[in-house]
């Protein structure tokens, strides 16, 4: 089968399209013939070397964290899929491996595709749907009555969260680019805050949960309009006990985005239901692997960049 994998750490130009031998999978696995894949910032992490430490892959690797497609052959204790079922998911960052033709997935790390989206808008569901899910419902709690600020609404995970919070909450909150506010609004949000002419700090105050899916620029100016008590998750939490003693009444939280099955059917209800939409920026052909890469790289794209591996 073909996959793009990498054989040293590196920019764009270390991903490479092998031949390799499809993967052979244990009792509790399926194989999945794949249709489309995601770009995710996980992706380019590996790719980079800059997660070395904390994960270790053997060359060659094949990168590709989210998948949608047709399970193909299943293990001898896997009770709750057969072949022919179309199903997406999320393989562990240590896996990943859906940068493929065909992927082994742990039959607790994927579900039955909702039948009123494509391959190629499930493939865009997995990571950053599990990631705003967690963020907002497990991390964040919500009740209905908060006040949910969400940096960076307009990506891959901040347009999913927007969705979620519209319906879970009475006032949400974008901060996107002013290129964007359209769209913000139209997912769902009451507010959209242009980062590029509006000065956060003084346009929002008292909010109840900041989910920040940028990081880093926006901790301090954020930290700021968060009411006692509140919360802020982010991809990017405060590791200095500066913050935490600078602003003593939040508590600080970290996004994540470990495989689901629980919470990628809840997405599927919401989906068939019509309450979450999938987002996707720009599609690219499998052989267009360098520049998707590219592109997620800019930090630009709007919903999810979106790899088709079958046609």
């Amino acid at each position: 089968m073909r996959a793009i994998a990498i054989n040293s750490y590196g920019n764009h130009e270390v991903l490479q399209i092998k031949e390799v031998v499809i993967p052979t999978i244990s009792d509790n696995e399926v194989l999945v013939k794949v249709y489309a894949t995601s770009v995710n910032q996980f992706d380019l992490k590996i790719r980079n070397g800059f997660l070395r430490e904390q994960i270790s892959i053997s060359f060659p690797f094949i990168l590709g964290l989210d998948f949608s497609g047709e399970v193909v052959s299943v293990g001898a204790s896997v009770e709750n899929f057969r072949v022919g079922d179309l199903v997406f998911g999320r393989n562990p960052i240590e896996k990943s491996g859906t940068y493929a033709e065909y992927v082994a997935v742990h039959q607790d790390h994927l579900v039955k595709k909702p039948k009123n989206i494509n391959h190629l808008q499930a493939a865009s569901l997995p990571t950053a749907g599990i990631a705003a899910w967690r963020s907002l419902i497990d991390l964040g709690q919500l009740e209905g009555n908060e006040k949910v600020l969400i940096i960076g609404a307009s990506g891959g995970v901040g347009s999913l969260a927007v969705q979620i919070a519209s319906y879970k909450v009475n006032m949400t909150i974008g901060v996107c680019s002013s290129a964007n506010v359209a769209m913000i609004k139209e997912l769902g949000a009451s507010v959209a805050i242009a980062y590029d002419i509006e000065d956060l700090a003084t346009s929002i105050k008292d909010v109840d949960l900041v989910i920040d899916t940028i990081g880093g620029a926006y901790l301090d100016t954020a930290s700021r309009v968060v009411k006692d008590k509140g919360k802020y998750i982010s991809i990017e939490p405060p590791q200095d006990s500066a913050y935490q003693k600078k602003y003593p009444n939040i508590i600080y939280k970290s996004i994540s985005s470990l495989p689901s099955a629980s919470i990628l059917q809840q997405i599927v209800s919401k989906v068939e239901s019509l309450h979450i939409k999938p987002v996707i920026d720009t599609v690219f052909n499998f052989e267009e692997f360098e520049e998707a890469h590219l592109y997620c790289e800019t930090n630009r794209a709007k919903g999810k960049i979106i790899i088709q591996v079958s046609y």
